[in-house]
């Protein structure tokens, strides 16, 4: 077994690169928040993948600790067509791993994934059922009306 450190809460990158066979491949993080802290993309992009993550807010220290572009927009807002097939360059449409976590955001970002025009091996998203919601059940309809199948619940 391989020792490696996550920057992740909840180890979703090593999760990630557990999918993936460890292989390299291409990432989208939507709702990046910090370069390092809590990240589900850095340790991927340490092992050499590619990607591009996305946050609302502008994080000074990006350039500092990370080599992936971070998009600054409303991840309800942003034009997911346009920004996807830029990042999958020669993989066409399908992308290793999407990772979604904009809180109660986070299903209103999911509809607007193109899955019509690409395809994700993994898929994470944060559901905050914690919060007391009940929108991680819209997530995952939404999810199994794209042919995805449910792996870990919590």
């Amino acid at each position: 077994m391989r020792e490696i450190d996550s920057y992740a809460f909840a180890l979703e990158d090593v999760f990630a690169l557990y999918m993936s066979a460890w292989q390299k491949g291409v990432f989208v993080d939507i709702g990046c928040s910090h370069p390092l802290a809590g990240s589900n993309s850095k340790l991927l992009e340490s092992l050499g993948w590619n990607g591009v993550c996305l946050d609302e807010r502008e994080h000074p220290q990006w350039r500092q600790h990370r080599t992936t572009p971070c998009v600054q927009c409303d991840a309800t807002r942003v034009d997911y067509r346009e920004l996807l097939w830029g990042v999958g360059g020669d993989c066409g449409k399908i992308i290793d791993v999407l990772s979604i976590d904009v809180d109660e955001a986070s299903y209103r970002a999911l509809e607007r994934i193109p899955f019509d025009r690409f395809e994700f091996k993994v898929l994470m998203i944060e559901h905050d059922r914690y919060r007391g919601t009940d929108l991680y059940r819209h997530e995952r309809r939404h999810l199994r009306h794209w042919g995805y199948d449910l792996l870990c619940a919590d």
